[in-house]
């Protein structure tokens, strides 16, 4: 998968960067706006967003993403989860949302779901033609 990862956090972002590395195609950004600008410019499978950042937050990428597109799965990872913050996150258009420190599993899981949606409906739209 095509996979845009936002983080401030240079520790995080290696982190995810090293476990998802070896069968995506990652590009990374470190703050909201930066993300927002490669979105525009490129597709992208899967966005990974941190809540928390400088000059946008993952709420406010969301919304600029929704704008543009309904369909690219969104996914917000934070260090500030709660269940007001998680239902925000779902309510605006997130597809998940994981706290930190992130389960592995579950968040594996989620993004196999979503590769699955993609592989699924590129069957189906073959299948159409």
């Amino acid at each position: 998968m095509n996979i845009l990862l936002v983080d401030d956090d240079i520790s995080s972002i290696t982190a995810l960067a090293n476990l998802l590395k070896d069968s995506n195609v990652l590009k990374i950004a470190n703050n909201g706006m930066d993300a927002l600008d490669m979105f525009m410019a490129n597709t992208y499978d899967v966005v990974v967003t941190d809540f928390s950042m400088p000059k946008m937050n993952g709420f406010d990428l969301l919304d600029a993403i929704r704008t543009t597109s309904r369909d690219v799965p969104v996914i917000i990872v934070t260090g500030h989860a709660d269940s007001v913050r998680e239902q925000e996150a779902i309510s605006r258009g997130a597809d998940s949302f994981f706290p930190k420190p992130l389960d592995v599993s579950k968040f594996l899981a989620a993004l196999m779901r979503i590769e699955k949606k993609i592989l699924d409906l590129g069957d189906s739209v073959e299948g159409t033609a």
